[in-house]
């Protein structure tokens, strides 16, 4: 009888993998939102304390509302990446995640040529190394950004992510919103209000 038992159970269910790379992303992203809070708040309190800060014409609009409606675009292209992955299609989630770096390399470059136009030296104020500092660290999470982006990119080409397993495109698109999100910031904080 409990050979028959036996017999007739029905298998064990699969293993779940554990969510390592979404709780580290989690945690990541939460460090480097605390930096920034930190940054931004040393930049506020000596904004205050400063009779001028910065030159008058040292910073032009145009550039950084540029990177920002690029990084707009860009939160679009990561969410699609991560949809597309999650109901299969996975063309088009390798194609949203190299048009996601695209975009976060073409902040780079206009980072670069915003610097350029800036021409401010970075010991010259508080507030040129402050700008330098803060828009400098965003340049370094953004390029983590980058290589997230890529990495899942390659694990997906590779067969580790489809619709059942998608942590690492969904944590690649976590941290990507808080870069933007970071930018925002910079982008309000300090290219608008000067």
């Amino acid at each position: 009888m409990a050979a028959a038992l036996e017999m007739s159970a029905p298998p064990a269910a699969p293993l779940h993998r554990p969510r390592t790379l979404l709780i580290g992303t989690l945690f990541a992203t939460a460090g480097s939102l605390a930096y920034f809070a930190a940054l931004f708040g040393i930049y506020y309190a000596e904004r205050s304390a400063a009779d001028s800060w910065f030159p008058d014409g040292a910073i032009s609009l145009v550039p950084g509302t540029m990177m920002f409606w690029t990084l707009v675009m860009s939160c679009a292209t990561i969410q699609w990446a991560a949809y597309a992955i999650a109901n299969g299609a996975r063309t088009q989630s390798y194609l949203a995640l190299a048009i996601t770096a695209l975009l976060g390399v073409a902040v780079i470059n206009q980072t670069i040529f915003y610097y350029l136009d800036m021409g401010l030296a970075i010991d010259e104020s508080r507030a040129a190394l402050l700008l330098y500092v803060i828009t400098g660290s965003h340049l370094a999470m953004l390029g983590a950004a980058i290589v997230f982006v890529l990495l899942m990119a390659l694990r997906a080409l590779a067969g580790q992510y489809a619709g059942r397993q998608s942590d690492g495109i969904v944590a690649a698109t976590i941290y990507w919103y808080a870069m933007v999100a970071v930018y925002f910031v910079i982008w309000i904080g300090i290219y608008i209000a000067k």
